[in-house]
């Protein structure tokens, strides 16, 4: 069985998606892919920022190439405005450039590059099409080659006379005899190729977690195949380590392979990246460097690593190796849960990617910690969950059946199996002695302290979901009739019902005196002592009750900021700086309160792929912005942390936005 190597070293987080690392000397260059494309340079050691050798927005002309020169000096990186360019690492100085002599539509469909081991010349695969760069006349020409598909990786040779290029087939091109040769692929998505000179051999990367190793002679052959992930769709990163002597291929359950094309059976796996592995580099020192689809920057230290020693032969049953896994994926980032526990402390439940039953994991994280301090998989059969904490202590979830699992917060074990058929909704008392269930045509409280059901009601009018346990005994719910109100904790029935069309969501003040709902236009207010329903404006969402006895709204899509007294009468309206997201119809814009604080998020509900979100922190006494962050990988779910924001991005990650001031 791999052995398991102990954590990496997060060097910087940068802003946007790592998407090369060419380490060089005593610096590494840093290519990501934010707000705006940038190839940074930073200090190997403490990963300080150093300068900016290119910075331009997305929409610019620079596209998603580098390659850096033999001597270490120069970096080469191709322009959207159809162009090839060498930038001087010390002083960000443009050296040379050249224009593709081709249509710019192609340019922009991808390239890739690779540069001679003399130096002298540099070769650019333009979507299907082989240039030339000569240094040492400026001139870029075409040849006659041509790489069917699209192109996804390429290398030189030391001898600089053949270059490979892969797409879905391996191309060998000989450019002084101006000859080809390619050979098919049995798998559909190949991704990636690695030259290993040492080893005499390419290695080349699928979309199905499979890496093959090719020979370099003619004509080439395959030699070796093997599966470093599971069956998941995903891509496979690659570098090549020791002189080229072993190979370093990513898998999507974010560990690193090493490999020998003499044997290729993971040497060793590497774990303790926390978010999807976007791209790979190495360097002289025997470091492994690693970039995360968040911006991570990481790096393992193999200098004292016998990496080339065979794996152990495997004596009866293994199991396999526990890494701290400490990132969990959602196909949407709205569906990924959080609650707080404790000051600096929250749980956070998502799930895996991956064709159904889908698991569900969960993870408890720490203030100033990266990775999260306890992890647990759960086998579930459904999407669906509810998330319950009870007395700081506890966290209860669906397991996907018939049953919650009560888990203890402190070691993620199993303290009780709660049964309750087609459960909907839980909610705990501020006490933490109590919890009630809906769901199916029955109601349920529990004690926490024994978790048996102290009281039951069957009822063929359930409500779906509970919202809030309030300290007067009542339960706030909604159903799925679009009815919500009250219900009882002592006789589990029903108080002051009321009704609404297109009900989405309801929250209660905390004495139970007022419940603002939001239906699919607008907020409306129930005094709940008088029967009255207050509509606020149209365009009107996600309402939460300040102090002051003020209520809080978010207003046409993230544009504005409102609060209202229980009246319906305007108190004050703030405006939200205009950007991309905010006050399009495509955004949605979500809200959380705390005290006289409001934490907005504008996120894209159209291209959630894009996964950017706009978070701002605003003060409702002087309508001041007080916070404010972009988040390029979005946001799954927020709460306040005291006078701070404990957020979960899209990739499942936990992190801290501190607010100045803290309010009284």
């Amino acid at each position: 069985m791999p052995e398991v190597f102990p954590l990496p070293t997060l060097i910087t987080r940068m802003e946007g998606q790592i998407e090369h690392i060419l380490p060089c000397g005593d610096v590494v260059l840093v290519h990501t892919n934010g707000r705006r494309h940038s190839v940074t340079v930073h200090e190997r050691k403490s990963g300080r920022l150093l300068r900016e050798l290119v910075s331009v927005s997305p929409i610019g002309p620079f596209d998603r190439q580098i390659a850096l020169a033999p001597d270490g000096r120069s970096v080469f990186c191709t322009f959207f405005d159809d162009r090839i360019v060498q930038i001087d690492i010390e002083s960000g100085e443009t050296l040379r450039s050249a224009p593709f002599p081709t249509d710019g539509a192609l340019v922009r469909s991808g390239d890739w590059l690779a540069v001679s081991p003399r130096g002298d010349v540099v070769y650019v695969a333009v979507w299907g099409d082989i240039f030339t760069w000569d240094l040492g006349t400026n001139e870029l020409g075409q040849t006659p080659f041509r790489a069917l598909l699209g192109t996804n990786g390429m290398a030189c040779a030391p001898d600089g006379g053949t270059v490979w290029v892969n797409s879905n087939e391996l191309n060998r091109f000989e450019l002084g005899t101006a000859a080809g040769t390619d050979i098919r692929h049995d798998r559909e998505g190949a991704q990636g190729l690695v030259l290993l000179a040492a080893a005499d051999c390419v290695a080349v990367g699928s979309f199905d977690g499979i890496v093959e190793f090719w020979s370099t002679s003619a004509p080439p052959r395959r030699t070796a195949t093997t599966r470093i992930g599971p069956e998941p769709h995903h891509r496979v990163c690659m570098t090549s380590l020791r002189g080229g002597t072993l190979l370093a291929a990513s898998s999507v359950d974010q560990r690193v392979n090493i490999l020998a094309p003499s044997d290729p059976h993971p040497r060793k796996r590497l774990g303790g990246i926390f978010s999807e592995i976007e791209c790979l580099g190495s360097d002289d020192a025997d470091s492994l460097w690693v970039g995360d689809t968040h911006g991570g920057l990481w790096r393992y230290d193999l200098a004292e690593e016998p990496l080339g020693a065979p794996p152990p032969s495997p004596k009866g049953k293994t199991k396999a190796p526990k890494f701290p896994m400490t990132n969990h994926f959602w196909p949407g980032p709205a569906e990924t849960s959080m609650v707080r526990t404790a000051p600096g402390r929250t749980f956070s439940v998502g799930g895996f990617r991956g064709s159904p039953p889908l698991d569900r994991d969960l993870c408890a994280w720490e203030r100033e910690r990266e990775d999260a301090t306890a992890h647990r998989w759960f086998a579930r059969r459904k999407i669906g969950y509810e998330l319950a904490v009870v007395a700081g202590r506890f966290v209860v979830l669906d397991d996907g059946g018939s049953n919650l699992l009560a888990v203890d917060g402190a070691t993620l074990a199993t303290v009780a199996k709660l049964h309750h058929k087609g459960v909907q909704g839980t909610a705990a008392n501020r006490a933490g002695d109590r919890l009630i269930t809906t769901g199916g045509t029955e109601i349920k409280v529990w004690s926490t302290e024994t978790w048996e059901v102290v009281a039951s009601r069957q009822n063929p009018e359930v409500p779906q979901r509970a919202l809030q346990w309030l300290d007067d005994g009542r339960v706030l719910f909604l159903d799925k009739n679009d009815a919500f109100g009250f219900l009882s904790a002592d006789d589990l029935k029903r108080q002051a019902t009321r009704k609404l069309a297109h009900v989405q969501s309801v929250v209660s003040d905390p004495a139970g005196a007022f419940v603002a709902c939001a239906t699919g236009t607008q907020v409306h207010v129930w005094n709940v002592a008088s029967g009255e329903i207050v509509a606020l404006p149209a365009g009107t969402s996600s309402p939460v009750f300040l102090d002051g006895g003020l209520l809080g709204v978010v207003e046409r899509h993230g544009a504005w900021v409102a609060s209202f007294r229980m009246d319906g009468t305007l108190v004050r309206r703030v405006e939200l700086g205009p950007t991309a997201l905010r006050g399009q119809r495509s955004t949605e814009a979500r809200m959380w309160g705390q005290g006289s604080r409001v934490a907005v998020v504008c996120q894209d509900v159209v291209f959630i792929a894009s996964a950017r979100a706009e978070l701002d922190v605003l003060d409702m006494r002087t309508g001041e912005t007080v916070a404010s962050r972009i988040v390029v990988q979005g946001i799954g779910s927020l709460v306040f942390d005291g006078a701070d924001i404990a957020y979960l991005t899209g990739g499942g990650r936990a992190e801290w936005l501190a607010s100045r001031d803290a309010p009284p």
